[in-house]
């Protein structure tokens, strides 16, 4: 019971991780798009 707690909230953590770092990566690549634009 527990152990599965843990396990679901590592689950979720790592996710929103996941989810945060692919949005700073996408916000990277619109920055440089930008850039190579103009």
């Amino acid at each position: 019971m527990l152990l599965e707690m843990v396990h679901g909230g590592f689950q979720a953590r790592t996710k929103k991780v996941v989810i945060h770092q692919s949005e700073r990566l996408l916000s990277d690549v619109e920055a440089k798009n930008v850039l190579n634009i103009s």
